[in-house]
């Protein structure tokens, strides 16, 4: 049973963070909020600006730029991705915009892989006995 959780929870995990890779890096490249985006999330959201670099970098690298771009806006709500706005708010105005899958993966990736990182090193392991190996 608890090796099926420390699965299911692994996979979760990186299923979280595959969706927020792809999107933030969509958004990292989209031309008008882009470069704004990735000057103030790292004063404002350590979490995006990790999101927004290793995503930029894993979509460069799969060279899936353009499709990236039309799934972030997709998944933004419409209008924040024309106008972002004040360049001070706009880690904050696309955080609200995202849709309610986009705010679990946001949240739920990191929350996952800790508590993978936790069960993978409280799970049950073999006693070894002084004669025997295996």
């Amino acid at each position: 049973m608890g090796s099926k959780i420390r699965t299911v929870s692994w996979i979760l995990a990186f299923v979280f963070l595959g969706f927020d890779l792809y999107l933030w890096g969509g958004l990292a490249i989209t031309p008008v909020v882009g470069k704004e985006l990735r000057e103030q999330a790292s004063l404002r959201s350590p979490l995006a600006a990790t999101y927004l670099f290793a995503g930029r970098k894993a979509v460069d690298g799969l060279g899936r730029q353009d499709a990236s771009v039309a799934f972030a806006a997709r998944q933004i709500r419409a209008g924040v991705l024309a106008d972002p706005g004040p360049p001070d708010t706009v880690v904050q105005r696309i955080l609200a915009a995202q849709s309610a899958t986009g705010s679990l993966c946001y949240y739920g990736a990191p929350l996952l892989l800790l508590l993978s990182l936790a069960l993978h090193v409280r799970r049950q392991k073999p006693i070894r006995s002084f004669g025997a190996r295996g």
